[in-house]
């Protein structure tokens, strides 16, 4: 596993690029000839080939993202600036927390979100995957 710093550098080498090349970069499309998301710069410099089925896979790994930060950086709506603030609570490790006490991932400090559910879909109180309890009630 790499280092944080490892990972915040992989991300400002994409902010970086981004920034002096704007019309490389379009969030709302995976790839378009020479125009990528975040997802997309990142599955490139990790040494894949372009490829739309693996691209959230292989950035989210690539950048050392949990599912829900990839979710968050890799939507379309996500902004350069937003990139930037994540690198930098990444390099800080200090994750900034609204006032209930969630990150901008949506997870508290114990790594549960507001329904209770953890990373791997686990509620805390149930111990139980939310995909399997949506199962049940079908």
């Amino acid at each position: 596993m790499e280092t944080k710093e490892v990972y915040a550098e992989r991300l400002k080498t994409i902010i970086d690029r981004i920034e002096a090349d704007p019309s490389c970069w379009e969030q709302s499309t995976w790839h378009c000839g020479a125009t990528h998301c975040l997802a997309g710069h990142a599955q490139i410099d990790s040494g894949k080939e372009p490829n739309c089925d693996t691209v959230r896979r292989d950035a989210r790994i690539w950048l050392g993202l949990t599912q829900k930060r990839a979710d968050t950086l890799f939507s379309s709506r996500s902004t350069i600036d937003d990139f930037k603030r994540f690198h930098s609570e990444l390099l800080s490790g200090h994750i900034g927390y609204d006032q209930d006490g969630y990150a901008s991932d949506g997870y508290n400090r114990y790594d549960y979100d507001r329904y209770g559910y953890d990373s791997d879909g686990l509620n805390a109180n149930l111990q139980t995957p939310w995909l399997l309890l949506q199962e049940q009630t079908l």
